[in-house]
């Protein structure tokens, strides 16, 4: 299940906000639209300092979870006694075996929940991660509030030794006592809990449905079967989401009937239960599927099938080479010919990187990020590259693999406190003038941070300009300096809009909350409504002083191909999301294709104005990705798509959630137009 969604369910409404305020916005989807990660899946990999944190955290998280345990356990143990009358001996004989089973279940839960944990911090930027983990690492119980999210893969009362030890400690009467009263208790929870599953079944049955439909609809696009063969193959994923759905609710009884009764009771009360599927439930891994697929196709047409979804896999091993070759230009600045030859290594590294890829058979949601893309990025040899970029390229590569989180003493907003730890409490007895320290502290170190990041776009313009139109070490030097001074410009109106704007919010500040409120600021707020620095007098008049008007058309011409390449990486991207849901033909990909580029170009004002603060950039996030399709009139698409194509479009979130913001996103296309 995805993990920001599961945050909004929970209590723990801080930890929400750590990883959300700001950031991403609340996904328009059911909970249950995603399926855990394979437990053999690929490591996914965070900066070691964001891996440092998350492992601090795991531990505390742990510790919080064993006491969690040890107090159910207890409390099972008391109840065993109370019903069974076993003495004070008997039920001391049980501790250590309790103790044991719990240090048993938390191995496998500290994996899980870091796994799931590491995979949604690779889709924020190292110093964001890093911040939210400082805001969590503050109450590590939350993470034990939501184990029901993911569930306990081996839950304590369900280990060998702990059954062994009850019946050993047990007589054959206090035995009998004890399972009649387990029993009696699970069909109370069953009935007290009978709607919460039986919607829950309803609705992975009616998920699980589409989604394998969809799947009965590509293969029956890609080999033309008939109306009755058809119908078969549908009859059939129907009777495996039968199996499926009640697998599902198998496991979230067990999991209902291990939970705290005041836990399970909240869940009874709101009448629903947010578990997703597991890999193992998904239908299309079911052997009744694979086998009455096997069965209902020809030889040929199983050859067929195959070469049509290896040849998607090809497909989207090349989009994604090209949207990590568009990263890399963004971070680099390659010259038309270098993104040439680095094409055939960036498709190579997609390739071989399973973590860009939906698990197999899985036709929900799929997000990435441009640390995760850039990371793979980072595993091309010096060797290689050596031959195509310059030594400063060169060197901003290796930066790919160690993303800049060096500055992260004060990440999380918070000014230092007398310990340099930026989190010590305010003292009570703290003067007004702490106030003022504290706020131009704040402020300065923001504006370090800003400057950091203005500095770094102006100097990646001014060595992609010496480097398209072949500047010497001279004029180079004067461009480096006017992106400085470039930098210095933007800031000084920076500032001023800043400070504006953070003393309004501070205005009832005291000693004792001041740190508090500046905590408040997230490093979204600093860069709002204000655009990137990469437009001055100063450097627009270096430019035309220094260079030539042949050399200032050579570097347009490397601008205006980078652009172009960037927007033709993102159309592909957006057609391989829709080719994955929908199966596609080459020719209707062809055709496809110019009407997505030709909506992106009208609307891309409109596009980045509603997506501005959104990291991953919507092409990079499931439910956004495909968007510009409903930019697209249904007459168009109906001249390229089959009725049944339409039809599976129409009926997928996908639509709806595009269609419901293209509103939006027209009514402001119309305003900015009649302007």
């Amino acid at each position: 299940m995805r993990f920001e969604r599961a945050l909004f369910r929970t209590a723990a409404v801080a930890l929400a906000s750590a990883f959300l305020c700001g950031t991403w916005v609340p996904l328009p989807l059911a909970a249950e639209e995603a399926a855990p990660d394979k437990s053999e899946a690929p490591k996914t990999l965070l900066a070691p300092k964001v891996e440092a944190k998350l492992k601090e955290l795991m531990d505390k998280a742990k510790l919080e979870e064993a006491k969690a345990w040890d107090a159910r356990v207890k409390k099972e143990i008391e109840n065993i006694a109370k019903v069974t009358g076993l003495g004070e001996a008997g039920c001391k004989s049980l501790e250590a075996p309790a103790k044991e089973t719990v240090n048993a279940a938390l191995g496998p839960w500290t994996v899980k929940m870091g796994d799931m944990l590491r995979k949604q911090l690779a889709l924020v930027p190292p110093e964001q991660a890093a911040a939210m983990l400082d805001q969590v690492l503050a109450q590590p119980a939350i993470i034990v509030q939501m184990e029901d999210e993911i569930g306990e893969p081996v839950l304590p009362f369900e280990q060998e030794s702990w059954i062994k030890a009850l019946h050993q400690t047990l007589t054959p009467g206090q035995a009998a006592a004890w399972d009649k009263a387990q029993a009696d208790r699970k069909a109370e929870i069953e009935k007290e809990v009978g709607d919460v599953v039986k919607n829950g079944a309803d609705r992975i049955r009616q998920q699980q449905t589409a989604d394998i439909l969809s799947k009965c609809g590509q293969i029956e696009t890609s080999l033309g079967l008939s109306k009755d063969r058809s119908a078969k193959l549908e009859d059939l994923a129907k009777s495996v989401v039968d199996q499926t759905t009640e697998m599902w609710r198998k496991r979230v009884e067990t999991m209902l009937l291990s939970m705290g009764d005041d836990q399970r009771r909240q869940i009874a009360q709101n009448g629903n239960i947010f578990v997703g599927p597991d890999e193992s439930e998904s239908p299309d891994q079911q052997t009744a599927w694979k086998e009455g697929v096997a069965h209902l196709l020809t030889a040929d047409e199983a050859t067929r099938l195959q070469t049509a979804q290896n040849t998607h896999k090809m497909k989207r091993a090349h989009v994604m080479g090209q949207v990590m070759l568009m990263l890399v230009d963004e971070k680099i600045a390659l010259t038309e010919a270098q993104r040439q030859r680095l094409a055939p290594i960036t498709d190579r590294l997609a390739k071989d990187a399973p973590e860009l890829y939906p698990p197999e058979g899985d036709n929900n949601y799929f997000n990435t990020s441009p640390e995760a893309i850039l990371a793979v990025a980072a595993k091309a040899t010096d060797a290689e590259l050596e031959a195509i970029l310059d030594d400063v390229q060169l060197k901003r590569w290796h930066h790919f693999s160690d993303q800049d989180i060096d500055d992260l003493d004060d990440e999380d907003g918070v000014a230092p406190g007398p310990s340099g730890d930026g989190k010590s409490k305010p003292e009570e007895n703290a003067e007004p003038e702490d106030v003022e320290r504290l706020i131009s502290l704040f402020f300065y170190e923001k504006t370090e941070n800003e400057r950091k990041r203005a500095l770094e776009i102006n100097i990646l313009k001014a060595e992609d300009a010496v480097r398209a139109a072949k500047l010497d070490p001279e004029i180079a030097a004067q461009l480096q300096a006017a992106a400085r001074g470039a930098t210095e410009e933007y800031l000084t109106t920076w500032k001023w809009y800043m400070e504006q704007q953070i003393r309004a919010n501070l205005q009832d500040v005291t000693p004792q909350n001041v740190k508090q409120r500046l905590l408040g600021f997230q490093n979204f707020f600093f860069q709002r409504n204000f655009g990137e620095p990469n437009g001055s007098d100063l450097w627009d008049e270096t430019v035309k002083t220094e260079l030539t008007a042949k050399q200032r058309e050579s570097w347009q011409k490397e601008t205006d191909a980078r652009a172009a390449f960037h927007d033709k990486a993102v159309v592909e991207l957006v057609m391989e999301e829709f080719d994955r849901e929908n199966q596609i033909a080459s020719d209707q990909w062809a055709r496809l294709e110019p009407m997505i580029a030709r909506v992106m170009k009208d609307y891309s004002a409109e596009i980045g104005q509603i997506f501005s603060q959104n990291n991953p950039p919507w092409y990079m996030q499931g439910p956004y990705m495909l968007l510009p399709f409903a930019g697209v009139s249904d007459a168009d698409l109906k001249t390229v798509l089959s009725k049944d194509q339409m039809d599976r479009w129409h009926a997928s979130g996908n639509c709806t959630n595009a269609t419901n913001l293209w509103q939006n996103i027209e009514q402001i296309h119309k305003q900015r137009t009649q302007r």
